[in-house]
């Protein structure tokens, strides 16, 4: 289902599916991401859902928390906060993880992809949503950095919910894909 015309990036609370036929080069990613190929055909098959809650707290900060749900694998919580400050995560997917969230003017992001074609609802007062991952050193993984700007794009039959990704993998090679989610309703 189509996300609600009134919704724009500055509230993406709600529940949303990812949608995989609208996603592009999820598996490509994973596989530059390290992430071996049992997991990633499980992952293929799988069809997450979240629920993200978002909100400004006292002191005017942006949080998004994200509960990601997958049957037959572990849920996942997240919690964004946009301050840009580094967060240390670690999860059994990706392993130890830096990231950093942010809202930020469309104009300073370099990678067109990660900003062209986003609706306008995607850009409150001139910024969007960015989140920087990067992979933390391990003898055993690729390093690699991930960018991702959240959005909507109209996308078929309508506004969808979507993670633009830009991936730069070890040696410099880069992916850009994106994650379509369709929205299922209010939390």
């Amino acid at each position: 289902m189509a996300a609600p015309a009134e919704m724009t990036s500055r509230d993406f609370s709600g529940k949303f599916v990812q949608n995989k036929a609208l996603s592009e080069k999820e598996q490509d990613i994973l596989k530059m991401q390290g992430v071996g190929w049992a997991m990633r055909k499980t992952i293929s098959l799988a069809v997450p859902r979240l629920a993200m809650e978002h909100y400004t707290d006292a002191a005017g900060v942006e949080h998004i928390e994200v509960e990601q749900t997958v049957p037959g694998l572990r849920s996942n919580s997240e919690h964004r906060v946009l301050d840009w400050s580094q967060q240390k995560v670690d999860g059994p997917i990706f392993g130890a993880l830096v990231t950093q969230n942010r809202r930020v003017q469309a104009d300073e992001l370099e990678t067109g992809w990660l900003k062209d074609g986003l609706c306008p609802e995607t850009f409150v007062d001139g910024t969007i949503v960015h989140t920087l991952a990067q992979s933390s050193s391990q003898k055993d993984r690729e390093t690699w950095r991930m960018e991702q700007t959240w959005g909507f794009e109209h996308i078929g039959d309508g506004k969808r919910y979507v993670r633009r990704v830009y991936l730069v993998g070890s040696t410099g090679e880069a992916i850009q894909g994106r994650l379509v989610y369709d929205y299922e309703g209010t939390l």
